[in-house]
């Protein structure tokens, strides 16, 4: 079952104003606040002239040549944003790849199983680790995977087969 978002329409507010204001910035460098990144990462649901498609393409080559624009601790929380509305309005699935490379959508999953690894979370250890090691697999062999997790490849193997 997939869902279909509700786009939200609103005369209200001027999203094309803000993101005249938002690529300004980029253009001179200027460090994005907290809020813009916020509004980058929704624009697809907003009226503006772009497509849903046009703006995400242009928020991730943002994203890979504007990194230091955008505020570390929010970094990570656009890449996951992105990649959910890369899947959501990119049609291609190859150009669905190449746009999560251009964000570093692996070294996210990276981080992510690095982050979970050294917290040693208990709760939903098993349910997370496979959650983990199936996104691991899509960009890496069952051997980097039961290296980087010091585990044996038989119980990566387990976790793949849940």
């Amino acid at each position: 079952m997939t869902h279909k978002p509700t786009i939200i329409k609103t005369k209200k507010i001027n999203k094309q104003k803000d993101l005249k204001i938002i690529r300004n910035k980029l253009d001179n460098n200027k460090q994005l606040t907290i809020p813009e990144c916020a509004l980058l990462i929704t624009l697809p649901l907003f009226n503006i002239d772009e497509t849903e498609e046009e703006i995400t393409e242009e928020v991730c080559n943002y994203m890979k040549t504007k990194k230091n624009c955008i505020p570390e601790e929010k970094l990570d929380e656009m890449i996951i944003a992105m990649y959910l509305n890369i899947i959501e309005y990119i049609p291609s699935k190859k150009r669905q790849e190449e746009l999560m490379e251009m964000i570093k959508m692996a070294e996210k999953t990276v981080r992510l199983i690095e982050s979970i690894k050294n917290k040693g979370y208990d709760k939903g250890y098993d349910k997370g680790r496979m959650k983990l090691i199936k996104n691991a697999k899509k960009n890496h062999t069952i051997e980097e995977i039961s290296e980087f997790l010091n585990i044996p490849t038989t119980e990566v193997k387990k976790y793949l087969k849940m």
